[in-house]
């Protein structure tokens, strides 16, 4: 008799389980979604303000690989360290949730100095050896 209840208990623990690893599937590309829209939106539209700008949990990024978040929501503004193969390969990825327009003005005869100022919200993400998201976060660069 006991070991019935026990099998019901842990038939109907493991349901929540597979109905959240299956919502977990489409978080990642509506986050996405979401993410490339207000990306595009602020870039694009010199009247959008970062203030309206609501900022989801990141969370669902963990575990795409480059190629997945690149489809999904471009290439970054921004990675580090400076490479020869661009972004490609770089750990750190940002994408800019605010205008930002480079100002460049002669510092010197021959150099040019390009300032850029930074203002507004930021998506940081850090990539593993493996080329797979493990952290992603919000920063703010005001």
């Amino acid at each position: 008799m006991n070991h019935g209840r026990i099998l019901v208990i842990t038939l109907l623990g493991t349901l929540p389980l597979q109905a959240t690893a299956a919502e977990a599937i489409q978080r990642p590309q509506e986050l996405l979604n979401r993410l490339h829209a207000a990306h595009d939106e602020i870039r694009s539209n010199p009247q959008s303000s970062t203030g309206q700008l609501t900022r989801p949990d990141l969370t669902p990024l963990i575990g795409l690989d480059r190629d997945q978040l690149a489809s999904g929501l471009g290439m970054p503004d921004f990675c580090a360290p400076p490479s020869e193969h661009g972004c490609t390969l770089a750990t750190r990825w940002t994408y800019f949730f605010y205008r930002w327009e480079p100002s460049a003005r002669e510092a010197s005869p021959g150099m040019t100095e390009v300032q850029v100022p930074m203002r507004g919200w930021a998506v940081e993400v850090n990539f593993s050896k493996d080329g797979v998201v493990h952290k992603a976060a919000w920063v703010n660069e005001r």
